[in-house]
């Protein structure tokens, strides 16, 4: 099967950078995220890379459904991120 994509150029880069890293080519990465998409679990690309791929939560994937509604959202502070982050 032969498949087109597009991509912008940040994913491009990505991409390149993945594939001269983890010497691999696009059509293993997409088998990789085929993998992904229909298995619903967390793949290792590579072993000597330690490189994890996992779908997320449903809490996760709830909670990204509501920033994209602009629902349940809250304002904070770059100061009140900041002390949350240290007070951790």
């Amino acid at each position: 099967m032969q498949i087109t994509a597009e991509l912008d150029n940040q994913h491009i880069e990505k991409l390149q950078t993945l594939e001269k890293t983890l010497q691999k080519n696009t059509s293993e990465f997409f088998a990789f995220a085929i993998d992904i998409i229909f298995t619903n679990k967390v793949v290792k690309i590579e072993e000597q890379a330690n490189i994890y791929i996992s779908i997320p939560n449903e809490q996760t994937q709830m909670a990204m459904l509501d920033v994209r509604a602009k629902k349940n959202l809250e304002s904070v502070t770059l100061e009140q991120l900041q002390h949350e982050i240290e007070s951790q």
